[in-house]
Order: structure tokens, then sequence, then C-alpha cells
């Protein structure tokens, strides 16, 4: 993906740099999302349990 965002016109790099941090900020907000239902729904004593299921997923 570097090598195809340095060849690219200006235009076109800033499209690909606003869908990486799109997608970083999508599958942040998923996570806390997911840690946060985990924990709500089995305790805070499973945080890291849920953690885990989330990397390992």
């Amino acid at each position: 993906m570097r090598t195809k965002i340095k060849m690219s016109p200006q235009g076109q790099k800033q499209s690909y740099l606003q869908a990486l941090f799109l997608r970083d900020f999508a599958l942040l907000g998923f996570a806390i999302f997911y840690i946060s239902l985990f924990n709500g729904l089995f305790g805070s004593a499973n945080s890291s349990v849920a953690s885990a299921v989330f990397v390992c997923y």
C-alpha cells in the first residue's frame, strides 16, 4: 500500500490517506465497543479475556 500511495498523484494520495485514517478510526471504535460490551456482559474481571478474544478473531 505504501508504494501505491507514493506512486499516486497528489489528489489520489489524499484519498488513500483519508481512507486509511477512516479505517483506523472505525477499527478502534469497534474494538472499544466490543471490549466494553464484553466487560458489561461478563464483568470487568474478564477484561483481559475480552481483549484476547478480540485479538484472536
